[in-house]
Formats: structure tokens, C-alpha cells, sequence
């Protein structure tokens, strides 16, 4: 989430809201969480797949596949 100065800029309340949700789907427990914050940083996310040799420097990958990282 960001912070509250950030959040009352771009027209959000100043308090973020975090919601867990677990559920039972084929056979596996399913963890969802969501927030109405600023989103997932894939510049970040591709840096410590990196640094953590989980991808190679020329690996093309879509917005999703590096969601899937996390």
C-alpha cells in the first residue's frame, strides 16, 4: 500500500484496506490476497528473480509470468 499522502493524491481514502481470502478449490487450499493499493512493482519483482537465479537475464516474460514469481 502506499503511503497516506500518496494514497490522498491519487483520489484514494488515506487508510488502504487488505483482504485474505482462503478456499477450497480441486483439491488445494487457495491464499488470495488483494488490496486497493498501487499494485505490484514487476521492475522489483524481475530484480529479485534475478538476484535469486529463478530467471536469466534474457528471459522475455509477460506482466502475468511475472506475477506467477511472486
Amino acid at each position: 500500500l502506499e503511503l497516506p499522502a500518496q494514497r490522498i493524491a491519487s483520489g484514494k481514502p488515506e487508510t488502504g484496506t487488505i483482504k485474505l481470502d482462503a478456499y477450497h478449490q480441486n483439491g488445494f487450499i487457495v491464499i488470495a490476497i488483494s488490496d486497493d493499493g498501487k499494485g505490484l512493482d514487476v521492475v522489483k519483482i524481475r530484480a529479485k528473480a534475478l538476484q535469486k537465479n529463478l530467471i536469466t537475464e534474457e528471459q522475455i516474460l509477460s506482466e502475468d509470468d511475472i506475477h506467477a514469481l511472486i
